[in-house]
């Protein structure tokens, strides 16, 4: 005997008593065989008495109908017998059950047949799936209580279509803020309440949907009125982890705003706003009396375009690797450059801001240490003097100075006429101090006179040999009645007075111009000749040629050289002065000459004599005599 057997079983699907049995028994679904005229339950399996919490005894010879309560069992009925007349077909149907110790089970059942009569039914228990759609609608009620009723402005937001964030849903209080019915705001983009500079939606945005971030930005009102809200985003993940949905919970913090560009605009000090690269996009007046620039003038400007250059810039990145969460800020010290082309100082304190727009920004507030910088320059300038005064009298004491020989040539012929003698001093580690290092510092402490009468005595010695030299005198060597002691025995001698030329600055001679000309009248007394060097640089050069009457040649400064090939003003100075030199039967010196074509220029302007690297670098004067 077969249990499903008859015309309407299909072929294959009748089995065995025993096999029919066991499968019966031993599944893990609720199983049971129900009369398919009266619903008499005829059998159950182990599963159904484990579940359901009769005994099988209990359950079989009664209604299936019994366990339903009244309203489950009037749709059972009506589904079974609606489910009946095809019988081919297996029907759904979800009823309570109510088992022994009271409680009731929420049922899915599958039921088929009839076969000879009788339905078969499976059964699975969906009571804990119920209570977790009731939990997640419970939840569901609640989140929507609170959302709509949520003191700060909430959005609902759909992120799924790529760089379009379309409104699902907003509160009250969101409403307040964008003065808009909510209803209204449904399926509308954010970007149509963000001002157009703020709506830019950076990938790295797009990319971290899942971080929970806080920008401000400044939003549109429906009245045409700005604010400025700061916005935190949360996102909503998927079971899956894709964000579809995105949670803005948006604060109205216009007066804190407007209040901080008050603070900002009144502050005492010079205070601005960059971009993390250190674009400047706001100064307060402050900053641009500071500066001398007006605020158009510097927005838009990289910091470092105001700073020194040889100090390091101010951006984010170059502050990143600092742990600012103890001090929260980073404070330097920076130099930089006014509009007048003056220089100040400011002690710069940097702290991390998020502004407008979401991106980071730099706030800098300034404080001007320009005098205490001065201060702190003067004394480490007047501490550096007197190291090197220590060194001067030791040097001028003890013979650590050195003379060193320059050639002036024949421009035409290129060949040696005579040689400026210049001083270079060796400090205590052997190495050559340049004079513009020792120079001014002998000159304040009254010690260049010293150093001009020892270069006098070793001009003479040089001159002995044949070598015609130039030698420079200082202001301060002027009124010395006794300077040219060595140079007048050595004529006395015989030596060729015009073997000693001695060079005036025109600072010296604007510096003492009375003792310039008293100087050159008792050199040009001995045959010596008399240059004005540095010539064409001071206010007072015609009148220097015209009362030394000494002078025998003009030197020509290297301002008018360096650059005489490609500026034609230079070359017109240095031909008037050609011209001039000419006119009173002088000769002409170019110094700083180093190239060719430099050498050239000068030459077809009329100049005779020249000095400068092109024809040798300042060298001891011992290299003269090997």
């Amino acid at each position: 005997m077969k249990v499903l057997s008859g015309p309407r079983v299909p072929a294959g699907v009748a089995i065995s008593d025993d096999a029919f049995a066991r499968f019966f028994d031993l599944s893990p679904d609720l199983l049971a065989i129900v009369d398919a005229a009266t619903a008499e339950i005829v059998a159950v399996n182990r599963a159904s008495v484990r579940v359901l919490g009769y005994a099988a005894d209990e359950l079989t010879g009664l209604s299936w109908t019994a366990f339903l309560p009244h309203q489950d069992a009037e749709r059972a009925r009506v589904a079974l017998a609606c489910g009946r007349p095809g019988g081919a077909e297996p029907f759904r149907l979800t009823t309570r059950f109510s088992r022994r110790d009271g409680r009731v089970l929420w049922i899915d059942w599958s039921v088929a047949g009839p076969y000879d009569g009788l339905l078969y039914m499976l059964g699975r228990d969906g009571s804990a799936e119920r209570r977790r759609f009731a939990a997640l609608a419970r939840l569901a009620e609640r989140f929507s209580t609170a959302f709509e009723h949520a003191p700060i402005g909430l959005a609902l937001v759909d992120t799924s279509e790529r760089d379009c964030r379309r409104i699902v849903r907003i509160n009250k209080a969101m409403g307040e803020i964008l003065g808009i019915d909510p209803d209204a705001a449904i399926d509308a983009l954010t970007t149509d309440f963000v001002h157009p500079d703020d709506r830019e939606l950076g990938l790295s945005e797009r990319e971290s949907l899942l971080v929970t971030s806080a920008v401000r930005k400044r939003l549109v009102r429906r009245d045409g009125r700005m604010i400025v809200a700061e916005i935190t985003r949360s996102a909503v993940p998927e079971a899956d982890g894709a964000v579809k949905l995105v949670i803005l919970q948006v604060n109205d913090v216009t007066e804190h705003a407007e209040a901080a560009q008050r603070l900002f605009d009144g502050a005492p000090v010079p205070m601005v706003t960059t971009t993390a690269d250190g674009v400047l996009v706001r100064v307060n007046p402050q900053f641009c009396a500071w500066l001398g620039y007006s605020p158009d003038e510097v927005i838009g400007r990289s910091h470092a375009d105001l700073a020194d250059p040889e100090q390091p810039p101010i951006t984010s990145a170059a502050i990143a690797e600092l742990d600012l969460r103890e001090v929260g800020r980073y404070e330097a010290e920076r130099r930089y450059r006014r509009a007048d082309g003056g220089w100040v100082w400011a002690h710069v304190a940097v702290s991390r801001r998020d502004a407008t727009g979401g991106e980071p920004r730099l706030l800098a507030q300034m404080v001007d240490i320009t005098d205490r910088k001065r201060t702190e320059q003067q004394l480490r300038d007047e501490v550096r003097e007197l190291r090197i005064l220590e060194e001067l009298r030791s040097a001028v004491d003890e013979d650590h100075l050195r003379v060193y020989a320059q050639p002036i040539c024949n421009l035409e012929t290129r060949e040696v006429d005579r040689y400026e003698l210049l001083v270079r001093m060796v400090a205590a580690d052997g190495t050559l101090v340049p004079p513009s290092t020792f120079l001014p510092t002998a000159e304040r402490y009254g010690l260049i006179s010293d150093i001009d009468a020892w270069v006098i005595e070793r001009g003479v010695d040089i001159a002995s040999r044949g070598t015609a030299v130039n030698i420079n005198v200082s202001a301060a060597s002027l009124p010395r009645s006794d300077l040219l002691a060595p140079v007048r025995a050595a004529v006395d001698r015989g030596l060729d007075p015009a073997m000693f030329a001695f060079e005036i600055t025109e600072t010296a001679m604007a510096a003492d111009l009375d003792n310039a000309i008293a100087f050159a009248a008792r050199a040009g007394g001995l045959g010596c000749r008399v240059v004005i060097d540095d010539f064409g640089v001071g206010f007072g050069s015609l009148t220097y040629v015209q009362r030394l009457a000494h002078v025998c040649c003009l030197k020509i400064d290297r301002t008018f050289v360096t650059h005489v090939v490609e500026r034609s003003a230079d070359q017109r100075i240095v031909s008037a002065v050609v011209c001039l030199a000419q006119s009173f039967d002088q000769n002409t010196v170019a110094e700083g000459i180093e190239t060719e074509a430099a050498l050239d220029v000068l030459r077809s302007l009329g100049v005779r004599y020249g000095q400068g690297y092109l024809f040798g670098r300042p060298a001891p004067i011992d290299q003269l005599f090997e």
